[in-house]
């Protein structure tokens, strides 16, 4: 008989709904995507604030276009807060996403600003080296 050995937490593939990368690389889809893939979530609650609802959701991946990145606190896990960044290709589709998360006990709110400024930058860094344009009208 083999058994499986359990895979730790950075070893899972968790819900896109669920994480900031997940929300980085959802909200600059085509809508018709996005509506596509959310008619396919389940919705399960994994943490404290996981997101239930399709309209919270949607709601969640506007203000992350507006502000440029995605956000998650303790909506994956207990305690874990994290911020991402989509990183897009030369036809400025997003193809990738980078992120940054903290132990929300030393997360100093104050620094929240550069924080993101930071991951912004960092993300449209990785963006250019693979072709991207500004131009194109993505963050």
């Amino acid at each position: 008989m083999r058994y499986r050995r359990p895979l730790k937490k950075w070893q899972r593939r968790e819900a896109v709904y669920i994480t900031s990368l997940g929300k980085a690389l959802l909200a600059w889809r085509d809508p018709k995507d996005i509506e596509e893939r959310i008619s396919r979530m389940d919705f399960e609650v994994t943490a404290p604030n996981t997101i239930t609802s399709r309209t919270v959701l949607l709601s969640d991946l506007a203000a992350t276009r507006a502000r440029g990145y995605a956000e998650e606190i303790e909506e994956s896990e207990a305690g874990v807060r994290c911020m991402a960044v989509p990183v897009f290709d030369h036809l400025g589709r997003p193809v990738a996403a980078m992120s940054i998360a903290f132990p929300l006990f030393r997360f100093d709110e104050a620094k929240q600003p550069e924080i993101a400024q930071t991951i912004r930058d960092l993300g449209l860094e990785a963006s250019l080296s693979l072709g991207y344009s500004p131009d194109l009208g993505r963050p």
